[in-house]
């Protein structure tokens, strides 16, 4: 009975890029920044072939300075702030998370 049907919850393409650099700036202090893409198209969210999953990509972004084992940065995630739709049904929708960013602090024992 389920033959020619796709697999719910499971997207016809996805996929995820990312890219890390960092640079000495001056002295002891080095500079990064990272960003990360991913995305997904097609697909079903249940067996009978509706509703659709709905396409989307994210971006999310990292940019920061280390010195001595001391880390700041400022980051993003849904740096774009895309809105897509999770979920559906007749009644119901469910949107994915809008951007959040913030600062982080962080050290490292050696």
């Amino acid at each position: 009975p389920y033959a020619n049907l796709k697999i719910p919850q499971s997207p016809e393409w996805n996929g995820s890029a990312s890219m890390n650099y960092r640079r000495l700036l001056f002295g002891e202090v080095t500079g990064f920044t990272n960003l990360s893409y991913a995305f997904q198209e097609g697909g079903v969210q249940e067996i009978e072939g509706f509703p659709p999953l709905y396409d989307n990509g994210i971006l999310d972004a990292r940019l920061g300075v280390e010195f001595r084992g001391v880390e700041a940065a400022v980051f993003a995630t849904n740096a774009l702030n895309e809105s897509y739709i999770i979920f559906a049904t007749e009644t119901l929708r469910r949107y994915n998370q809008p951007r959040v960013y913030g600062v982080q602090l962080k050290y490292r024992w050696r």
